[in-house]
């Protein structure tokens, strides 16, 4: 049986030197053109997945640290219900503070003005700080009071120095049947914290 006249062209022609190197390195282009493509395509699959664990772990750790404070705020704000704090503040705040790497000052504020910081250094500046009647801070601060729940707020810059992010719980106490606002439990995450995390 005799081959195709196609094919014995094709045969015919590839037998000269000149032309089957020229359609080897087509071959040969297109080959590894394939798998430079395919290589490259899969390599930048793994470059976004990459980013993208990153960008979700640096989410975790930042929701972690606000949680730290929302704990830590409620925490503060019960012991000030239950007539612990402030009287107590200077034995309970530290080993509550110690519980919460995240948060890197407890501050309390009765009727808004920051009264006491833990720990003391560099935070004692804030003290004597009005946050009702700061006009940066008031407006989160009555919004924390008409919701009754924690409001973080910021970036801030601190009256103590640095950019943070503040979370302010507002506490309300029952006496005699009647609740009243009583002031804030404070927490300060400053952004460093949040960046290191």
């Amino acid at each position: 049986m005799t081959a195709p006249p196609l094919f014995r062209t094709l045969a015919h022609f590839l037998a000269k030197p000149v032309p089957a190197g020229v359609l080897a390195a087509l071959i040969t282009l297109l080959a590894t053109g394939s798998v430079s493509y395919y290589s490259y395509t899969v390599r930048q699959q793994e470059e976004r997945q990459q980013v993208k664990n990153a960008a979700k772990d640096s989410r975790d750790a930042i929701q972690v640290a606000l949680l730290h404070g929302l704990s830590a705020t409620q925490t503060v704000g019960l012991a000030v219900s239950e007539g612990l704090l402030p009287a107590r503040f200077d034995s309970i705040v530290p080993r509550l503070f110690s519980s919460y790497p995240s948060v890197d000052a407890i501050e309390l504020a009765p009727d808004g003005i920051v009264r006491f910081v833990y720990p003391p250094e560099p935070n004692s500046r804030a003290l004597g700080f009005n946050i009702l009647a700061d006009p940066i801070q008031r407006d989160e601060a009555a919004l924390a009071i008409r919701s009754r729940q924690l409001i973080f707020a910021g970036p801030l810059e601190l009256v103590q120095g640095g950019l943070a992010v503040v979370g302010r719980g507002p506490v309300f106490i029952r006496r005699n049947g009647e609740e009243r606002f009583w002031g804030f439990t404070i927490i300060i995450i400053r952004i460093e914290t949040l960046i290191e995390r």
